[in-house]
């Protein structure tokens, strides 16, 4: 009693437990008994009780959803700002693509639940409705979820800077497509269509009863989020559900007919979406707690969703449960305009399945609301290992040797948005190349040091005495894309595949050899980037940053190693973002390596060093950096300074079960 009573009393949806998210259901259940409106430390009220919960829904006249004054203190006046605040006879059409989909997954005999089914059911629907074309549908998920990360409880810089990208990304093809499709008639039968020649864009007068174009195309961007992420983790939870529930699942098989009642108890049980909000317009009271206006409260709706003063035995899953009044899609004037679409995606998608195969299995361990590339593991308690000779410490020095299309693509990403393509950036970056990694040589050369470069495969046609300067030290190329004005997080499975191809072929080609280890382009990765370049031959990639050691990563065919790579240690992020001087950085690399070189008689560890030639490679910063880099010298007869190929090939050789993710 006295730990739940302590559970709810300290919880706080800023700063949430792993916990939480593997089993958030205790904690509501907490809440509901001992804080069922709980004030959290930013003043605001979490709601776990039914009955709270609908009565907010349900009087709009007290509780406010107006969006434009709760986004702008999270959002700024930013394009996530600008989207979330402006704001069809289908049943055939999903049959047909889950039918489709099903085909596919019986003609491998496997499928992930998520990307090849869940998540593609309403991608696919949503693509169709906007006229998106098959072969331009790849980015649309990966749009949808970095717009939706601008909205969680607390989210990062990282996130804002990529939701606001998104949704201009988003925009401007949004416009191409509406240009495309106005030239090409006989479409009528698309959302989008109709919504265009309903709006400013479309024949007829202006009127104010149109849709505005910024109008127009952040409900095309609502109609992809809203159409997504709901139906996704429908379809997913309600699969997961019958799997853990054999039981249901055998009725269900038995009587189709329960799939309506069978869907409305899986929203309850496993809700979509688990929070909503609104802010008081006036004084109220609520759960007898007095309220003054503006007051802002978090609807709990897993929590409500499974209280029992409203739900008999509410953690059981009774696919015949009537009535169900779940807050799924919330309730009142402001329910789920899109519930209908939903609750048919699932009825058809999780119907056809669970009728289509006689044996539905797990292909492995269900790893929620993570990752699923590795487990927890605590550095202290690991086997323990040294490197060649027995040393403790490995260190490596990472050049980054990229190349930006001029006036396109991703920009510089390091100076105001309104500068990213400028000429200025452009030059300021280029320097790297045409001076600062000659500088950099000269240094290394000086002092003996070898390195690895993650470079760009654009480079050897833009600056091809780099690669052969690289060639002739004998350091090692890691395949990093092509140019760095691309990601390719956001890409189709089979353009991502494309493009890790194409860089790895430039490399072979030049080089006589494939490439062993990858950076991605700004670490940005898709669902299945790990996968790709597992299957492409890969060993190693350097985009996972969360240990000091190496630690295998799982792919769907098998394992790639992840080495370290450094955030911080990282000229970058310390100079440019951080704005260290040169000295505090050069600092940083010192007390960087005698730290861990004292932690390594404890465990063995990598201390890489990251280093951008249009940064460091600045004469005033070179000397800064030469004296760290002899410091690093001083202790050679301790350390191993190595490139991480040969990290990568020395981790290979240890007996199974020694490195995190190795049995």
């Amino acid at each position: 009693m006295t730990d739940a009573r302590a559970l709810a009393r300290s919880f706080d949806l800023k700063r949430l437990a792993a916990a939480f998210v593997e089993d958030p259901f205790s904690v509501y259940r907490a809440l509901r008994e001992h804080a069922p409106v709980h004030r959290m430390p930013d003043g605001s009220y979490f709601l776990s009780r039914y009955d709270d919960c609908a009565a907010v829904y349900r009087d709009p006249e007290t509780w406010s959803s107006d969006k434009t004054v709760d986004f702008r203190p999270s959002l700024g006046d930013g394009a996530l700002y600008e989207h979330h605040t402006t704001s069809l006879a289908l049943q055939p059409r999903i049959e047909d693509l889950v039918d489709r989909l099903l085909d596919r997954a019986a003609a491998r005999g496997s499928m992930d639940l998520i990307a090849d089914f869940a998540a593609a059911v309403p991608i696919q629907l949503v693509g169709d409705m906007l006229g998106v074309p098959e072969a331009e549908r790849g980015p649309l998920r990966g749009w949808s979820l970095a717009i939706l990360g601008g909205l969680e409880p607390a989210p990062t810089v990282e996130q804002l800077e990529r939701g606001n990208r998104t949704v201009d990304e988003f925009k401007t093809y949004l416009r191409d497509l509406i240009d495309r499709r106005g030239r090409e008639p006989g479409r009528d039968e698309e959302i989008l269509s109709k919504l265009t020649a309903g709006s400013a864009l479309g024949p007829g007068e202006a009127s104010e009863d149109r849709l505005g174009e910024l109008e127009l195309l952040h409900n095309c961007i609502f109609i992809l989020n809203a159409g997504h992420e709901t139906t996704t983790n429908l379809i997913g939870n309600g699969i997961d559900l019958l799997l853990r529930h054999p039981t249901p699942l055998r009725e269900l098989r038995a009587d189709p007919e329960l799939i309506g009642t069978a869907v409305e108890e899986i929203l309850r049980l496993e809700s979509s979406n688990q929070l909503g909000n609104r802010r008081a317009a006036r004084d109220t009271v609520l759960g007898g707690v007095p309220m003054p206006a503006g007051t802002y409260v978090h609807i709990g709706i897993g929590a409500a969703n499974r209280d029992p003063a409203q739900f008999p035995e509410p953690d059981r899953l009774d696919i015949r449960r009537h009535p169900n009044r779940h807050l799924a899609f919330a309730t009142g004037i402001h329910a789920c305009a899109g519930m209908w679409l939903a609750r048919m995606e699932g009825q058809v998608a999780i119907g056809r399945l669970v009728r289509r195969f006689a044996s539905i299995e797990r292909d492995g361990d269900v790893v929620r609301g993570t990752h699923g590339r590795y487990d927890y593991s605590s550095i202290t308690t690991r086997p323990d290992y040294s490197w060649p000779g027995g040393r403790r410490l490995a260190v490596y020095l990472a050049l980054n040797i990229e190349a930006f299309g001029f006036g396109v693509g991703k920009g510089a990403a390091i100076a105001p948005p309104d500068q990213a393509q400028s000429h200025s950036v452009y030059s300021w970056r280029d320097y790297g190349n045409r001076v600062g990694i000659w500088r950099l040589f000269e240094l290394l050369d000086e002092l003996g040091l070898p390195a690895e470069a993650q470079m760009n495969a654009a480079v050897y046609e833009m600056a091809p005495d780099i690669p052969a300067k690289l060639r002739a030290r004998g350091d090692e190329i890691l395949g990093h894309g092509l140019t760095n004005s691309d990601e390719q997080g956001h890409l189709a499975e089979d353009r991502e595949r494309a493009l890790i191809a194409e860089a790895t072929t430039a490399i072979e080609r030049h080089e006589g050899a494939r490439p062993v280890g990858w950076m991605s382009p700004w670490l940005s990765n898709s669902a299945v980037t790990m996968d790709l370049l597992q299957e492409a031959g890969y060993r190693y990639v350097m985009d996972w940053t969360m240990d000091d050691q190496p630690v295998w990563l799982r792919t769907r065919k098998g394992r790639i190693l992840s080495i370290p790579y450094p955030i911080e240690v990282n000229d970058t992020r310390g100079v440019i973002w951080y704005h260290h001087t040169a000295q505090e950085f050069a600092d940083m690399i010192t007390d960087q390596f005698d730290e861990m070189l004292a932690q390594s008689a404890r465990q063995p560890l990598v201390c890489p060093i990251s280093l951008h030639p249009f940064v460091f490679g600045r004469p005033y910063r070179i000397r800064r950096l030469r004296r760290a880099l002899q410091h690093i010298l001083g202790h050679g007869d301790r350390v191993w300074i190595t490139r991480p190929r040969d990290i990568c090939a020395h981790i290979e050789s240890l007996p199974a079960g020694t490195v995190p993710g190795s049995r």
